[in-house]
């Protein structure tokens, strides 16, 4: 039977279907425009008034991330989420004159381009309000001092940062001094990476930033026991990785640093006193990576680890939960079995000393090391990371395996051999009755090795 019922009066069905644009609220429309490209955002101006108006709202550009300045955009859009300028791509006429405010700005220029166009850039960004995050990457030739000069006095001043990264790839000259600068302390992390000369603008950024700072990186060479002392300074510094710097024991004074990396490849016997200085007297410590940063090791290198890893134990009133020692050594010679018995020594004494260790990281193996490793020597230690001399596979059917994994129930080791790429994930406890699940990462490999009550 057909039906007879009629359309309303007025428009037809199909009529009454159709929508607009500016049918939608605006918080929907803001929703959608947050999904286009750049260049459709901007294309949106033509459509009708209100989309143009709210394809430029700062809600729809505050997450874009431009990897390229473009004069329409650094002309028209309020705000971006991220800005990188790379002195390859096209100059845009706007950069210095925009409104558009940047949460993170990155720069990376080399030899050809005027730093005081990017030390305007990064002073107008300081205008606008907006700036977090700013890094820096250059590289200047060592005969243009002052280049490179007024890219770090503009970082070392800006107001409002919060995260700070300079990369310096060539040796600066350090011919123009920096001083102190009056803005307030804002920073809470500062990574600095480069060649030597930048202790000075180091010590500028840390002594205006004293009060907010909380994690630094410092992988660039010092040659004045001032750096250490700008540090002992920061009273929030709770992460700190760095070379081995001149001075170190200052920052025993610092009472919040919880989290100390060290890497170097030189280890000189007065610079090693003053990280011994420290690791005796800042109790606080939570989490200690000692690393030689070259694949090769001398006797006093081993020496300096062994001394360090004295001192962690000296006091007894320990509180490192994480230790990684690595000396970079990833073979070891039939003639050289003794070669780490220094730092054999010294770990095995300073375990005890060490109630709260949980994890240890070691790039160096040793039969004599296991023995010592016992729920009366280590009762808190769960996860053991070793850096194996012989392929896994074998050292998994040793004795001295077989019998840490059966005193210490409760012990997950992970061993490798970096030259035959194999890998063994051990541990001896019940799969269901895991003391410390977090230490079974990965979730696939782990191999349940049983007890053996006779080497008990």
């Amino acid at each position: 039977m057909e039906s007879t019922a009629q359309p309303a009066t007025g428009a037809s069905p199909a009529r009454e279907l159709l929508w607009s644009l500016d049918d939608l609220p605006e918080d929907a429309l803001l929703q959608v425009l947050k999904y286009l490209h750049v260049e459709d955002l901007l294309a949106c101006r033509l459509v009708s008034r209100r989309l143009g108006d709210l394809a430029l709202h700062p809600a729809v550009w505050r997450h874009v991330r431009l990897q390229a300045p473009s004069c329409p955009v650094m002309r028209l859009a309020p705000c971006l989420a991220i800005l990188t300028v790379d002195n390859d791509e096209t100059p845009c006429k706007h950069l210095h004159s925009t409104d558009c405010a940047v949460r993170q700005l990155n720069i990376e220029c080399r030899d050809g381009v005027e730093a005081s166009e990017m030390f305007q850039l990064m002073k107008r960004q300081e205008a606008l309000g907006r700036l977090r995050r700013l890094d820096l990457e250059f590289d200047y030739e060592i005969n243009k001092p002052y280049e490179p000069f007024i890219l770090l006095k503009a970082p070392a001043s800006i107001s409002g940062l919060e995260f700070l990264n300079v990369t310096v790839g060539s040796v600066y000259a350090n011919e123009y001094p920096f001083q102190q600068c009056t803005v307030p302390s804002s920073l809470k992390e500062f990574w600095c990476t480069g060649e030597a000369g930048l202790g000075d603008f180091v010590c500028c950024v840390l002594a205006t930033h004293a009060a907010t700072l909380e994690k630094i990186s410092i992988e660039a060479p010092m040659w004045s026991p001032q750096t250490a002392r700008s540090l002992g300074g920061v009273r929030n510094l709770h992460h700190l990785t760095c070379k081995l710097l001149p001075g170190m024991e200052a920052l025993a004074e610092c009472g919040s640093l919880r989290i100390l990396f060290l890497s170097d490849s030189q280890w000189p016997s007065d610079r090693v006193q003053g990280v011994v200085q420290l690791l005796r007297r800042a109790h606080r410590l939570v989490d200690v990576s000692l690393r030689n940063g070259i694949e090769a090791r001398s006797p006093g290198t081993i020496h300096a680890f062994a001394e360090m890893i004295k001192a962690l134990g000296w006091s007894g009133e320990s509180c490192v939960v994480k230790l990684c020692i690595k000396v970079g050594v990833f073979y070891r010679r039939t003639d050289e079995s003794d070669c780490y018995l220094p730092m054999r020594v010294a770990l095995l004494n300073a375990l005890p000393r060490l109630p709260a260790l949980r994890k240890l990281t070691l790039d160096w193996e040793s039969d004599e090391i296991l023995p010592g490793i016992t729920p009366e020597t280590a009762p808190s230690l769960r996860s053991l990371d070793l850096a194996l001399s012989s392929c896994a596979q074998a050292w998994m059917l040793n004795t001295a395996t077989r019998r840490l994994l059966s005193l210490n129930p409760s012990l997950h080791v992970q061993a490798s051999h970096d030259l035959t790429g194999t890998i063994a994930w051990l541990f001896s406890h019940p799969q269901d009755q895991c003391p410390s699940e977090e230490y079974h990462a990965p979730k696939e490999g782990w191999m349940q090795v049983p007890i053996d009550e006779s080497l008990v």
